[in-house]
This record gives structure tokens, C-alpha cells and sequence, in this order.
């Protein structure tokens, strides 16, 4: 199992929906949400190879189940770099980055 790490514009990604949903509906909602999302990454380091390639040579990136997240994400030695946590609605970048 690979080690996850989140980067810096991934953990702000969470930090931004969670204060979105807990506004919006409550924190029940963002705590559920962000618990699938930790388990979808859990998941992605057993099998790192689940999501579809994209144009970055070295990014993948999966659709979270049952949500409206992509995880965009590295594989760098031993351990799963998660790029963002990007919702599906917005315009997906040309190129992903760590920001």
C-alpha cells in the first residue's frame, strides 16, 4: 500500500468544500462527504492504477464514486500524491498542477 500525501491545493480543496457544505446544508454533510473522500484515496493507494490516464504524462485521475469529485493524483515512488479534490461542476484545467 502506498502512502498518501495530500498536497498543499488538495487539503485546501477539502478545507473550501468543507466550509461550502457546512454553510449550505450542515456539518453532518461535509464530515460524510470528506469521510468518502479519505476512504476513496485509501483505496487509491491498494490500487493505485484505478484511475484513467490524462494528459499530464505523469497524472491520473478518478471519479469518486457515488459523489461529485475527481481525485487527480501522482504516483512518486512509494507514495499516492493527491493533486486536488476537484468537483465536477467546475472547469477542469488543462494541465493539473500542485498548487
Amino acid at each position: 500500500m502506498l502512502k498518501i500525501l495530500w498536497l498543499p491545493s488538495a487539503r485546501r480543496d477539502i478545507q473550501e468544500l468543507t466550509n461550502f457544505y457546512t454553510a449550505e446544508a450542515n456539518s453532518r454533510v461535509a464530515h460524510n462527504l470528506v469521510a468518502k473522500i479519505v476512504k476513496a484515496a485509501a483505496l487509491l493507494a491498494e490500487n493505485p492504477l484505478l484511475g484513467h490516464a490524462t494528459e499530464d504524462s505523469d497524472t491520473l485521475e478518478w471519479a469518486i464514486p457515488s459523489t461529485n469529485y475527481t481525485l487527480p493524483y501522482r504516483v512518486q515512488e512509494q507514495r499516492l500524491e493527491i493533486l486536488r479534490v476537484f468537483h465536477q461542476s467546475q472547469r477542469k484545467p488543462y494541465k493539473w498542477e500542485a498548487l
